[in-house]
C-alpha cells in the first residue's frame, strides 16, 4: 500500500474507536480502542497505520518520538481541521460531558435556528435499502444494542476487506452505510449535528489533499508544518474548492419528441447523473484522490474539495476543455460543464477570524461559475459548433430530438435517431428490463464495451454497459463498477449511484388509464423555495451569529437534501406511502402508479395516474417539513393533460406553473390545474381547504344512482355549478348569487319529498356553498374541489372541463 493510501484509510478509520467504545460499553481512549480492536478485525498489519489511528490527538501525539514524516502528524492535523470546522459550543452550557448515548440531532435543529422550537433527532440505523429514510424525530438515547448491531456488521465487513488490493471507495461506502446516524461527538456542552461519517470523509478529504501538497512541494517533514507549526499554517492555502456544473440539462432532458418519451426521459435524466459521476471520477482518479473529497454531488452540480498543486490545477483545466470538446462532438451546444476553482486555508472551512469563512468562499466561487457560463467557448470550440453539419439530401432529422447529427436507424423505434439518443434509449430500455418498481438490481460497468458513451479525461470516448447483478462476472475487463440503488461494496465497485427511478416500467397511456374517473395524466414538478438564500444565511443567527457557517455543515445540509430527493423519493411515489397519506383523492387498492422523470438534489419531475399526483404533491410536502423541522419548503406546478401530449410542451406548461408558484408571497405554493391566478394557492390551502370541501362534498353527492343516502347529482349538472364560481374568479368578480340559488333549487327539485335526511343533508350543502361565495378564498379553493371531484367521477375522456 503506497503513502496516500495508507493516510487515506487511517484517516477513515482513526475516529472508528467511538463507535467500537460505545457499543462496548468501555472507558478507553478510542484512539486506544479502536487501534486495539482494529488490529484483531483487519487483515493489514503496519505500525505506522495504526500508529496514526491511536495517536491523532495533538496530547497524545506530543510525547512520542516519531519519524518526522510519520503519518500520523498529517492525520492529527486533518482531524484537528474537520473537528474545528464541526463542533461549537451551545450557548450557557458550562460542563465538557459526554453522554455516550445521545442520538445525532438533524442539521434542520441549526438551520434558521430558534431558541424554543422543539428539536429533532435521528434513530441509530445503517442506511436501508426499501427506500424509506431515516426521519427526524424527537428522541433522548438510543440503545447498546443497536450499536452493537453495527459494530457486528463493520466487524464482519472489515474481517473480509482487502486493505492491500480493494477499492478505497468501498470503505467510504462502508462507512456511509454504517456510521451516517452516529454522532461524531457526544459531548453535550457543544451541537450534535455532525454524522461520524461526515467527520470521517472530511478527515480523510484533508489528510489527502495535505499529502498531495506537501508532495509536489518537496515537503516530507510533517511534524514540523502540521504539527510543531500547525497553527500558522492553516492560513497557506493548500487547498482547492472546485464546482462543477452541467448546464443546459432542461433542454437536454425536455427537448423530445413523443416517440419513445417513456424510456427516453428518465434515460437522458439519469444519464446526466452518470455523465456528472463518471467526470468525477475521472477527475478524483487523475489527481490520485478518492470519493471522500466530493463535498457534494447532485442535480448536476458538485463541489470537490483537491489540492492546491499544480498538477491538479493543470488536470482541472484539461478536463474543462477535453470534456467540454466531447459535449460538442456529441450534442453541439446542448450540454456544457462549467469547472471553476477558488484557492483557500483550512481557517476557511472554520470561520476563522481574518479569513473568509466558507459562505464567502462559495459565493465568490459561484461568482467565477457564472462568469464562465457567460464566457463558455474557447475560440476553437467555436469554431467547431459553426461548423456546418454535413448531412446527405435523403438524411431525416432525428425522431426523438430532431437534431441531424450522426442518423442511423434505431430498430426497436424503426425510426431514425442520432446516435446520441440511440445509446440513450438502450440505457432506458436497460434501465426498464434490469430494475426493479424501485430501480434496485443493475450493474454499470465502465469500460471498453457497451453502447452507452461517455466523456474520459484523454479525450476519448469510454463505452458502459448495463446489466443485470446476477450476469457480472468478476474477471470482466473494467475500469470500475456502479451499482443502483443497491448496497454493494468491496474491490469491485465505484460507488453506488443512489438516484430516483421508480416506476420505469409502463407506458403514459397505461399511467393514464390507472387513474380514477377522467382517463388523464398527470404531471408535477416542483423545487425547494429560497435554496440559495438557506445556505447562505440559513447557519447564521443572533444567538450565535456567523459562529455555525461552517463546511461540514453545508455538507450535511447538501448531502442530507441529496437523499431526501434521489432516495427518499422512490418511497414517497411507492403505493405503502400513498396508502398512509392523510390526503386522498381515492381509495383504490393498487396505488404507486408514478414514474419518477427527474429527480436531484432539490427538485422533482413526475408523471403518473392524476389522482396520485395529487395525493403525492401533498405527501412530497408534508415529507419534506418533517424531514426538515419545518425549515425547507418547496413549490410546485401539476397539470393534467392527455397521454398523447407532447411532452416537451408538458414540461414547459408545468414549468411555467411552477413559476407562477414561486410568485406566491412566502411561497410553498402551488399551481394546480390552470396557470391562471386564482389556481395558484398555498399548499396549506391545498392540504386543508381544498380537500376538505372535497371530501365534504363528495360525502354529500352520488354520481351513480345508487347511493340511496347521497344527494344524486349528474356531473354535468356539478359542471354548471364550478362554472358559474369559475367565471367569477377569473373576473374578479362576485358570485352571481341569484344564478347559484338557482341552480341549487334545480338540484333541489331533484330531491325525494319522503327522505327527511336527504332534505337536511341538502339544506347543508346548500348553505355551506352559499356562504363561500362571500370569500375569494374560499371561492378558489371550492373551485378546486369541484374539479379535483368532477375529474374522478367523468367517464369519458375527451374534452376538458
Amino acid at each position: 500500500m503506497n503513502k496516500k493510501d495508507k493516510i487515506v484509510y487511517a484517516a477513515l478509520l482513526h475516529d472508528i474507536g467511538k463507535l467500537l467504545q460505545r457499543a462496548d460499553r468501555v472507558r478507553f481512549k478510542h484512539g486506544d480502542y479502536g487501534a486495539e480492536q482494529l488490529k484483531q478485525i483487519i487483515d493489514y498489519q503496519n505500525e505506522e497505520f495504526f500508529q496514526a489511528i491511536k495517536y491523532h490527538h495533538t496530547r497524545e501525539l506530543k510525547n512520542k518520538d516519531f519519524d518526522n514524516d510519520n503519518i500520523s502528524y498529517i492525520i492529527c492535523e486533518a482531524d484537528n481541521i474537520a473537528s474545528a470546522s464541526e463542533r461549537r459550543e451551545i450557548e450557557n452550557e458550562e460542563k465538557q460531558v459526554f453522554k455516550w448515548n445521545i442520538p445525532l440531532d438533524s442539521i434542520y435543529n441549526v438551520l434558521f435556528l430558534r431558541k424554543d422550537e422543539d428539536k429533532l433527532q435521528y434513530e441509530l440505523d445503517d442506511l436501508k435499502e426499501d427506500n424509506k429514510i431515516n426521519m427526524p424525530k424527537s428522541i433522548t438515547e438510543v440503545s447498546t444494542g443497536k450499536y452493537l448491531k453495527i459494530e457486528n456488521e463493520l466487524k464482519n465487513v472489515l474481517s473480509k476487506y482487502r486493505f492491500e488490493t480493494d477499492n478505497p471507495n468501498s470503505l467510504i461506502y462502508i462507512l456511509k452505510n454504517l456510521t451516517s446516524y452516529i454522532p461524531s461527538s457526544t459531548n453535550v456542552s457543544q451541537f450534535v449535528d455532525i454524522s461520524l461519517y461526515e467527520h470521517l470523509k472530511l478527515t480523510a478529504a484533508i489528510a489527502s489533499c495535505m499529502y498531495l501538497y506537501t508532495e509536489e512541494k518537496n515537503i516530507t517533514d510533517y511534524k514540523d508544518r502540521y504539527f510543531i507549526k500547525a497553527e500558522q499554517n492553516r492560513d497557506k492555502k493548500e487547498y482547492l474548492m472546485v464546482s462543477m456544473e452541467l448546464s443546459g440539462i432542461q433542454n437536454f432532458i425536455y427537448t423530445i419528441t413523443s416517440t419513445g418519451a417513456a424510456k427516453m426521459l428518465k434515460a437522458r435524466s439519469f444519464y446526466l447523473e452518470l455523465l456528472m459521476e463518471n467526470v468525477i471520477d475521472e477527475i478524483l482518479e487523475k489527481v490520485e484522490l478518492t470519493k471522500a473529497n466530493i463535498i457534494y454531488n447532485g442535480g448536476a452540480h458538485s463541489y470537490l474539495l483537491l489540492p492546491n498543486t499544480d498538477r491538479t490545477k493543470k488536470v482541472l483545466e484539461d478536463a474543462k476543455q477535453t470534456i467540454n470538446n466531447w459535449l460538442i462532438e456529441k450534442l453541439g451546444n446542448k450540454l456544457y460543464l462549467s469547472l471553476e476553482y477558488i484557492e483557500c486555508c483550512a481557517n476557511n472551512f472554520n470561520n476563522t477570524e481574518n479569513n473568509y469563512n466558507i459562505n464567502e468562499l462559495f459565493i465568490e466561487l459561484s461568482k467565477k461559475v457564472s462568469k464562465n457560463k457567460l464566457q463558455r467557448y474557447n475560440r476553437e470550440q467555436l469554431y467547431k459548433l459553426l461548423e456546418p453539419i454535413q448531412i446527405d439530401s435523403n438524411q431525416r432529422e432525428c425522431a426523438v430530438c430532431s437534431t441531424s447529427n450522426k442518423i442511423i436507424y434505431n430498430e426497436e423505434l424503426k425510426k431514425d435517431i442520432c446516435i446520441v439518443c440511440d445509446y440513450i434509449y438502450e440505457l432506458g430500455s436497460k434501465l426498464t428490463q434490469y430494475t426493479n418498481a424501485e430501480g434496485k438490481g443493475a450493474i454499470i460497468i465502465i469500460g471498453e464495451k457497451g453502447k452507452i458513451q461517455l466523456p474520459s479525461l484523454n479525450g476519448k470516448t469510454i463505452l458502459a454497459e448495463i446489466i443485470e447483478k446476477q450476469d457480472f462476472i468478476k474477471n470482466n475487463n473494467y475500469k470500475r463498477l456502479y451499482t443502483i440503488n443497491k448496497k454493494d461494496f468491496g474491490d469491485l465497485f465505484s460507488n453506488n449511484l443512489t438516484t430516483g427511478l421508480y416506476g420505469i416500467k409502463g407506458t403514459y397511456e397505461e399511467y393514464a388509464n390507472k387513474s380514477v374517473g377522467i382517463k388523464k395524466l398527470g404531471v408535477l414538478r416542483a423545487d425547494v423555495d429560497n435554496l440559495g438564500a438557506t445556505f447562505k444565511v440559513g447557519f447564521t443567527n443572533k444567538i450565535y451569529g456567523e459562529n455555525l457557517v461552517t463546511l461540514s455543515r453545508y455538507s450535511m445540509l447538501s448531502n442530507s437534501l441529496s437523499d431526501f430527493f434521489k432516495f427518499n423519493i422512490n418511497y414517497i411515489c411507492s403505493n405503502e406511502n400513498l396508502k398512509n397519506n392523510p390526503y386522498k383523492i381515492s381509495d383504490k387498492k393498487e396505488k404507486g402508479n408514478i414514474k419518477i422523470i427527474y429527480s436531484g438534489g432539490d427538485d422533482v419531475f413526475l408523471v403518473g395516474a392524476w389522482d396520485e399526483i395529487i395525493e403525492l404533491a401533498m405527501s412530497l410536502d408534508l415529507m419534506i417539513k418533517k424531514y426538515s423541522n419545518n425549515k425547507i419548503k418547496i413549490s410546485a406546478g401539476l397539470g393534467i393533460f392527455s397521454f398523447d401530449y407532447p411532452i416537451s410542451a408538458i414540461a414547459q406548461i408545468v414549468g411555467d406553473m411552477e413559476a407562477e408558484a414561486k410568485k406566491k408571497e412566502g411561497k410553498n405554493a402551488i399551481t394546480i390545474f390552470d396557470i391562471n391566478q386564482n389556481h395558484t394557492i398555498y399548499f396549506s390551502e391545498l392540504e386543508e381547504g381544498v380537500m376538505t370541501k372535497f371530501k365534504y362534498l363528495e360525502e354529500c353527492f352520488d354520481f351513480e344512482n345508487n347511493d340511496e343516502s347521497k344527494i344524486q347529482i349528474s356531473t354535468s349538472m356539478l359542471y354548471r355549478l364550478l362554472q358559474l364560481f369559475r367565471g367569477c374568479t377569473r373576473n374578479e368578480e362576485q358570485p352571481n348569487k341569484v344564478k347559484i340559488a338557482y341552480l341549487l333549487g334545480r338540484m333541489e327539485e331533484k330531491i325525494s319529498k319522503d327522505s327527511e335526511l336527504l332534505k337536511e343533508k341538502f339544506e347543508n350543502v346548500k348553505h355551506f356553498i352559499y356562504d363561500i361565495t362571500t370569500d375569494k378564498k374560499e371561492v378558489n379553493e371550492l373551485v378546486i374541489a369541484l374539479e379535483i371531484l368532477i375529474y374522478k367521477n367523468r367517464k369519458d375522456e375527451k374534452g376538458e372541463i
